[in-house]
């Protein structure tokens, strides 16, 4: 038998996308989103997402919105991207607001310097419809394919 082995960082990969725009839903458990504070202080919303690659397959990332100080960009990103711009620039946006809504996530890797943790998926940017470069490059579905209902966005 013959097989080519894999080093360590091929097998830390094996669970980590690759980087770039997919389709994503905040999750609608109950207890999923929290607003909280972050270790700076600033306010923050602890979310699911299930992010979907072209086949339709999932993977849920926790990932925390930072509303306020330097990374405010997110909250305001996030609203745009799930369609509550609305309630974000008249500042009664709450973490509710979000369960449930669908737009598109841009993934990046984290890999964990010390070695401590294996690479993970995070959640770099957010949008209401892809970049139309990206959008381009995507390959189109089948009209066969559009009335598919089984992915959520």
């Amino acid at each position: 038998m013959s097989y080519q082995p894999i080093d360590e960082k091929e097998y830390a990969m094996r669970n980590v996308w690759p980087k770039g725009w997919y389709g994503a839903t905040v999750v609608t458990a109950a207890d999923s989103v929290v607003e909280q504070t972050s270790a700076k202080g600033n306010v923050m919303f602890k979310t699911q997402i299930d992010v979907y690659n072209q086949s339709g397959a999932f993977k849920r990332i926790t990932c925390y919105i930072i509303a306020s100080g330097q990374a405010a960009w997110q909250l305001r990103s996030a609203a745009e991207a799930f369609g509550v711009l609305d309630q974000y620039r008249a500042g009664t946006l709450r973490p509710d607001d979000l369960k449930g809504r669908s737009g598109f996530v841009k993934l990046g890797i984290d890999e964990d310097e010390t070695g401590q943790y294996e690479p993970k998926n995070v959640i770099a940017d957010y949008r209401k419809e892809l970049p139309k470069k990206v959008a381009q490059t995507m390959q189109q579905p089948h009209s066969a394919d559009l009335t598919d209902d089984s992915i959520p966005f």
